[in-house]
């Protein structure tokens, strides 16, 4: 069952007190980002499948000359209906199956339900001083409680597989999820936009990251892993990643 009361904890605290994974959980940072005003704590919205993703380059909003960092989660109705109980106002959207397939090309996410229920979460790129709100981050999950932040190397296309995480706003009109991050560990990479010099291929630091953190290796090591290349995380430190 869901567990509704958010508490504040650690996910790997989380998950031993509750012997099993949460649809979504909270979780503290003594970091915060910030940046336009923007402080809130952040959650994390487990098993989603990703569609649209527009993080590294934003887009515009419907209508409207603004432009925003999204993305569309489509998660299980288990999820969704726990969901709706927190963001009334941000619900998430009930497609039938034959209309998402039309609509996305694509196998159904979740082909048990006789619907598919997609979260939009996104964040604007400045707020309503004009200042530059903080860039969702793109990470993808390579093994062994690390990550690699992805952001400027990799387009995440649809079918991606992971988890979001969100900062939770409240004022007058209701609660709502504002996108912090995601989480790969499923990567369908977007080739929409050919390299025009040819294939892109992992620099040294990929490559020897991806090589330390595999399981065998790592299992062989016997404690040698300490010394592989840490994750980067550009201007972030270790304990603002939400992951």
């Amino acid at each position: 069952m869901f567990d509704t009361t958010l508490k504040c904890v650690k996910i790997d605290e989380y998950k031993q007190l509750n012997n099993y994974q949460p649809l979504f959980t909270a979780q503290c940072h003594n970091n915060v980002r910030q940046r336009g005003n923007l402080n809130m704590a952040t959650e994390i919205l487990n098993n989603a499948v990703f569609f649209y993703t527009c993080i590294q380059t934003p887009t515009k909003k419907y209508e409207s000359d603004e432009t925003e960092w999204k993305t569309s989660a489509v998660v299980d109705k288990a999820t969704a209906k726990a969901w709706n109980k927190r963001f009334a106002k941000q619900k998430a959207k009930e497609i039938d199956n034959d209309e998402f397939v039309a609509k996305y090309k694509t196998d159904l996410p979740f082909p048990d339900q006789e619907e598919q229920y997609i979260i939009k979460l996104s964040q604007n790129t400045h707020n309503a001083e004009g200042k530059e709100m903080y860039c969702p981050k793109v990470y993808q999950d390579i093994g062994n409680n690390n990550v690699v932040d992805i952001t400027k190397k990799k387009l995440v296309g649809n079918g991606s597989k992971g988890k979001a995480a969100y900062g939770v706003v409240e004022n007058k009109f209701g609660t709502f999820a504002k996108l912090n991050s995601i989480c790969i560990f499923d990567l369908v990479e977007y080739g929409g936009n050919a390299n025009p010099f040819g294939n892109v291929v992992e620099d040294e630091n990929d490559a020897a990251q991806r090589e330390a953190y595999k399981p065998d290796n790592a299992k062989a090591a016997k404690g040698k892993v300490k010394d592989a290349p840490k994750p980067l995380a550009d201007d972030l430190d270790d304990d603002s990643i939400p992951f």
